[in-house]
């Protein structure tokens, strides 16, 4: 029998994979007999011809889903839709096409749970088994009871979560279940304090819900006090599953022998394993799988990056059978909402400019875009088109604060820190040189490739010193004679604003919202950096949405990449996060992308005249961002999901092995040969050319129309092998002997010898290339530190490691032997399946 396909992840994304395995969905619009597709197309243009309000209230999406759909399907399509528009009205909003999909959908899976939850689960059991598992590439496993216990929403930032959360505790509000009983408590539970008294701000205006806040309305023992329609709302990092001492934790037993309904907002965090406590404290709220069957409640996850979690098999099986409606990234930019993007990713070897190098590049694009909303001209287009546009704002997002105990080196320095040295030398002496000589190579073709081209087009027709003149007024508000000052805000815990002072007054241009400001207080001190105190400001974040508002940088370490409802943030800088860092980023450009559009409606315009489009195009910089290339490339396959017909694998029969032959090779001893690597043994004419690029790579994408597009890669550097070989006297190399001699014991290559001469000439006259930027050597060459001497020499490391690996294989390839021999039951040379696509 043909084995299964499996969900190996080569060659595709979590978020792809996700996106191909939805069974629950795709059983919900089986179940109610509509082509799901179609209907998505047909309510989305109804919603563009009569607005979401009218298509909601005067039938017009019902009409548009009953042509998507069987006749017989109408009556019961009818019934939910009247569903749809009562909870719609509960929760005072009037939804979008999508919206109103993933509610009829929520609608009718509560419905069929709520009469009968063992006819639920054997048509999905069915549908699972003889519909969906034999067309689709992706295994998911058999349905179990628990599993009905989970749902899921899986939606875009800005997509309207809130909306279909309270659309959801309208549909559950007065559910009974077979027992004829209700749910005890509604518990929501959020990723921060923050997030848990928007949400609450949310219910008491929306849906005039009674509301609990814990701690900030009462403790536990106020809980039990609350009425069973109340909805609890906590930050998980709250609960605990054994509390000791004081302090604001909550032990879960609060809510055990209780039936729960519980809401998850930000689902996606805890997921780093399957045995995750934050994971199993949700579970045990909501009783999943509990003994008795009372006891079972409901738990349901909003989430806009379940696709990058899936990555992990356990969360993929897990929102394969609980995802009720998606509506991801992809779906989102291609209905236009939120604004288009423009992205360069800087890739390369660490070097002290690189930072410097992302954020003069990154102030130029974001000066550029202010100056844009600033012109008469343009606002006055804006306001003749009908959209809204809130002021720029500069969002730099680091991964770390404080840093590590590495000394002046870079590399160990604070994300935050490096933001706030930047700015430091920008109103230093020579700021404006250092950032006219920015502006210079900018100018040229460098700058076509790190700037967008609208703002390249204004850098090389700009005099440099003016511009960077008009920088410094317009992002920072700078005048002569200003300094630069740091003060802590005493009103608002973790903020430190960034401002300019003249004689006793500051003005305020940034803002660092970060958890622990007395951490980076210290951590600034080395630096020449000291942060005083200011008792009177209120919170620079908090007014970010004022008309007054002089901030236009917020710098922080993911405090606020959840639960911040802000349209201001159109330039995004990430600084060093890395593959690990996927959701997190994909947080941080949900935030990016947000636009108001016309009449509040979030969407950009199709075709916008070259002035306006800077201003709905997110511009987004990373240094060495690992993951927003691996998010792009998902985006551009994934973003439009081209139709397939998918054929069962096909097993092959079995070949006659007593006839087939193969040549195997058998690697020598090592003790039958060795390599000499000693001064005058001309070691290095073994060597096939190996190379190291310490160029900076330059990754570009746009989002236009739906998909990732003009995906591209170009490297800024040249040969620097002869200028690297200049400076060889000046390198420790019995340092660099020590160094390799760990190499060769990792490798277990004991038949290896070499000296501090024989490593020199291998350098001197070996078959490498090296390419990467003069500046790296001549800054060494001219004023170069031992921490620079150091990163040198690590670069003559790698590149004998690699001269040295590539001459003993030549020497081993000399003695390996080779014989014919018959070929194994078990070769993987025999293939023993075939699975056929087409791409239509």
């Amino acid at each position: 029998m043909a084995k299964r396909p499996t969900t190996a992840r080569a060659g595709i994304s979590g978020h792809g994979r996700l996106k191909r395995s939805l069974v629950l969905r795709d059983f919900l619009a089986a179940d109610l007999r509509i082509r799901r597709r179609d209907a998505e197309r047909y309510l989305s243009d109804q919603e563009t011809a009569e607005g979401a309000l009218d298509a909601l209230n005067a039938n017009g999406y019902l009409n548009a889903l009953c042509l998507a759909a069987s006749a017989s399907a109408a009556p019961l399509l009818e019934q939910l839709d009247g569903e749809v528009r009562a909870a719609c009205q509960q929760a005072s909003f009037a939804p979008r096409y999508f919206q109103y999909l993933a509610v009829l959908f929520a609608a009718h899976h509560f419905n069929r749970l709520f009469a009968d939850p063992d006819a639920l689960l054997a048509d999905l059991m069915r549908f699972h088994r003889q519909e969906w598992d034999g067309r689709n590439l992706h295994r998911v496993g058999d349905f179990e009871p628990d599993d009905l216990q989970y749902a899921a929403f899986w939606m875009a930032t800005a997509a309207g979560k809130t909306h279909i959360l309270h659309a959801c505790l309208a549909l559950l509000a007065q559910r009974r279940f077979p027992d004829s009983q209700g749910f005890d408590r509604v518990i929501l539970i959020t990723p921060s304090e923050a997030l848990s008294r928007q949400h609450a701000e949310a219910l008491r205006n929306a849906m005039r819900r009674p509301v609990f806040v814990y701690p900030d309305d009462g403790d536990s023992s106020r809980i039990a006090d609350q009425s069973a329609d109340t909805v609890i709302i906590i930050d998980i990092n709250k609960l605990t599953e054994s509390k000791q001492g004081e302090g604001v934790s909550l032990d879960t037993t609060v809510f055990a022998d209780q039936r729960n309904l519980v809401f998850v907002d930000e689902g996606h965090k805890g997921q780093k394993s399957e045995e995750s406590v934050w994971k199993r404290i949700q579970r045990n709220i909501a009783g999943v799988g509990h003994a008795q069957a009372y006891y079972r409640g409901l738990l349901i996850e909003f989430s806009a990056t379940f696709g990058q979690v899936a990555e992990a098999e356990h969360a993929f099986d897990r929102y394969a059978k609980s995802v009720l409606y998606d509506y991801a990234y992809d779906r989102f930019h291609a209905d236009r909402y939120g604004k288009d993007f423009d992205m360069r990713n800087l890739q390369g070897a660490s070097g002290r400019d690189q930072h410097g190098e992302v954020l003069a590049t990154a102030l130029v694009a974001y000066g550029c875009q202010l100056r844009a909303w600033r012109d008469p001209a343009i606002a006055a287009e804006f306001q003749a088109r009908g959209l809204t546009v809130d002021q720029p704002l500069w969002v730099l997002l680091g991964l770390s604060v404080v840093g590590s105990k590495g000394g002046d080196d870079a590399d160990y320095r604070s994300d935050v820190i490096e933001v706030l040295c930047f700015l430091q030398r920008l109103f230093a002496e020579g700021g404006r040189a250092f950032l006219g000589d920015a502006l210079r190579r900018l100018a040229g073709n460098d700058g076509a490739a790190l700037l967008p081209k609208p703002v390249w087009e204004v850098v090389r027709n700009t005099d440099p010193t003016a511009l960077a003149n008009n920088l410094l007024r317009d992002v920072f508000g700078y005048q002569p004679g200003a300094v630069f000052v740091l003060r802590a805000l005493k009103t608002s815990r973790g903020e430190v604003g960034l401002g300019l002072s003249l004689g006793d007054w500051v003005r305020y241009f940034g803002v660092v919202n970060i958890g622990d400001a007395d951490s980076l207080k210290k951590a600034l001190e080395p630096h020449g950096l000291a942060v005083d105190s200011d008792a009177l400001t209120p919170s620079l974040f908090a007014a970010l949405d004022h008309r007054d508002s002089t901030v236009n940088l917020l710098i922080g370490s993911r405090r606020f990449s959840e639960g911040w409802n802000n349209y201001r943030a159109s330039s995004l800088t990430l600084l060093r996060l890395g593959s690990g860092e996927g959701p997190l980023i994909i947080q941080m450009f949900g935030r990016v992308v947000r636009f108001r559009g016309r009449a509040g409606d979030g969407k950009r315009l199709e075709a916008p005249p070259a002035a306006l489009a800077p201003l709905q195009t997110a511009y987004v910089y990373g240094l060495r961002a690992d993951y927003m290339t691996r998010f792009l490339e998902s985006l551009r396959a994934n973003g439009i999901e081209p139709q397939q017909e998918q054929h069962p694998t096909t097993l092959l029969p079995d070949p006659p092995l007593s006839s087939l032959l193969h040549l195997s090779a058998q690697d020598p001893d090592r003790r039958e040969f060795a390599l000499s690597a000693v001064g005058g043994s001309g070691w290095q004419s073994l060597a096939q050319s190996v190379g190291l690029s310490l160029a900076t790579r330059v990754e570009r994408a746009q989002m236009q129309r739906g998909t990732a597009e003009s995906l591209d890669k170009i490297e800024l550097g040249e040969d620097i092998k002869d200028r690297f070989i200049a400076l060889l006297p000046y390198l420790d190399f019995d340092e660099i002997a020590a160094r390799l001699l760990e190499f060769r014991a990792a490798n277990g290559w004991w038949n290896m010898t070499f000296d501090a001469s024989g490593l020199r000439e291998g350098l001197e006259h070996g078959p490498y290339k090296l390419e990467g930027s003069p500046q790296l050597v001549n800054e060494i060459k001219t004023r170069g530190t031992r921490a620079d001497l150091r990163r040198l020499e690590t670069i003559a490391v790698t590149l004998l490691q690699r001269l040295l690996r590539s001459a003993w294989r030549r020497r081993q390839a000399e003695r390996i032997r080779y014989h014919i021999a018959p070929l194994h039951p078990a070769s993987d040379l025999l293939p023993r399946e075939i699975q056929v696509r087409k791409i239509a």
